[in-house]
């Protein structure tokens, strides 16, 4: 009996991120934006990449993590969090022509998590691609 608790443990863990959310724990935070937004297309080059969540979180606890679904950006390794808790942001330096995508907490690492009672963010992730060349404005 306990083998099969513990596979279907693992049979719901491996469910994508939309699911996870359902699996968050009542008054996780949530991600409310991001720069850039999810399937935006950018200018190669540098880029101030930033997660907002909907509540104040943590200082020095951060999970950006790789997603299969395109190359993780070169960004720095320390986020700079906002006076008002909520968001972080990275500096980046993005390639021409890519597909980029990462998360925001997974469910491995859990560090960005509520200033208040540390409960972790409800994972979530972020998709979007580098124009090949400088974008007309």
């Amino acid at each position: 009996m306990r083998i099969n608790a513990v596979f279907a443990l693992l049979t719901v863990l491996a469910v994508p991120s939309p699911a996870l959310a359902q699996l968050a724990i009542p008054g996780a935070p949530k991600v409310v934006a991001t720069t850039p937004r999810n399937g935006a297309v950018v200018d190669p080059g540098p880029l101030k990449l930033s997660v907002t969540f909907d509540k104040p979180m943590k200082a020095g606890g951060w999970s950006f993590v790789t997603s299969g679904d395109g190359a993780y950006p070169d960004c720095g390794k320390i986020p700079v969090q906002s006076a008002d808790k909520k968001t972080f942001t990275l500096t980046c330096d993005l390639a021409p022509n890519m597909v980029w995508a990462l998360g925001f907490n997974s469910m491995l690492y859990r560090n960005f998590k509520s200033a208040d009672k540390g409960i972790a963010a409800v994972p979530a992730k972020l998709w979007f691609r580098t124009a090949p060349v400088p974008l007309l404005r």
